[in-house]
């Protein structure tokens, strides 16, 4: 059985079928705080992300998957996209396999 936000084979198979390519940990474990800032203020604050963390939101602005300004916004498909691996990962973490 997975623990909460592992990052499984299921995941990594699900995020490369939904985004074209496959994410590692850190992707996966900022996908939480990327639903928590669309669904309150659409801000990024600066002094609470990392480098890396940066780095994968410039990423995605380059896919197309977001857009960066204030507010901060998305495209549905990335949303859509987001919360099928906020189910997996973090909700029906108890029924994937490791």
């Amino acid at each position: 059985m997975a623990k909460r936000g592992m990052l499984t084979q299921t995941v990594i198979e699900l995020t490369e079928k939904l985004f074209g390519y496959p994410f590692n940990q850190t992707e996966l474990r900022l996908v939480p705080y990327f639903h928590y800032i669309m669904v309150n203020n659409q801000r990024i604050e600066l002094e609470r992300i990392n480098y890396e963390e940066m780095e994968i939101l410039s990423k995605w602005q380059e896919l197309g998957f977001i857009v960066e300004g204030e507010p901060l916004s998305c495209t549905h498909k990335f949303w859509q996209a987001i919360n099928e691996v906020l189910f997996i990962a973090y909700v029906d973490f108890e029924n994937q396999p490791n």
